[in-house]
């Protein structure tokens, strides 16, 4: 992740399609029916250094381990690093 942000993410609003096209990662947002479901979403809610919480929808995903991501500027924010976190379908 950092090899990518450091020799693609240049400008504007970081891409995870293009961070797995350059590089082996594994990241994707969550579900669309996950996101809408309170009791998930709150569990994706983390704080950024500056205090404020923020939805760390976006995840690298590695066999069970999850690493939750926040983009910002051109910061990447590690909100939880661990298990699967639950989902519409895995709970």
């Amino acid at each position: 992740l950092d090899e990518y942000v450091e020799k693609y993410w240049k400008t504007g609003k970081f891409l995870y399609d293009d961070a797995n096209r350059k590089s082996s990662l594994n990241i994707s947002p969550e579900s669309k029916k996950t996101m809408e479901q309170i009791k998930y979403r709150n569990q994706r809610l983390f704080q950024l250094p500056n205090g404020r919480t923020e939805c760390f929808e976006l995840h690298i995903k590695t066999g069970n381990l999850r690493i939750h991501l926040y983009p910002e500027g051109l910061n990447v924010y590690i909100g939880y690093i661990g298990k699967h976190l639950d989902t519409d379908k895995f709970n």
